[in-house]
């Protein structure tokens, strides 16, 4: 890694990061894994795939807050959300 001033720092590995590493390399050499939707169907459960697509739509629906656009209060109102499409009641 070089710094700002030119010199060179070795790069090293903490601990946790030798670890995920460690067990990448373990699920592809021994069990095979080979893509990310046979890790998420073994490892993750069914429900993997849906709790992270709510995740990331909650953190859509939330960057106008965040950003203090608007209130959270007014976020079903907001003109550019399509929270107020996921919050009415099914008929």
């Amino acid at each position: 890694m070089t710094l700002g001033d030119g010199s060179h720092l070795p790069f090293r590995y903490y601990f946790c990061q030798r670890e995920a590493i460690e067990t990448l390399i373990y699920l592809y050499k021994v069990r095979g894994a080979r893509g990310l939707a046979r890790l998420t169907n073994e490892f993750a459960g069914p429900d993997a795939e849906t709790a992270a697509l709510a995740r990331v739509v909650d953190y859509i629906h939330l960057n106008p807050v965040r950003a203090r656009v608007v209130p959270v209060e007014r976020l079903v109102d907001f003109r550019w959300s399509s929270l107020h499409r996921f919050s009415r009641a099914p008929r």
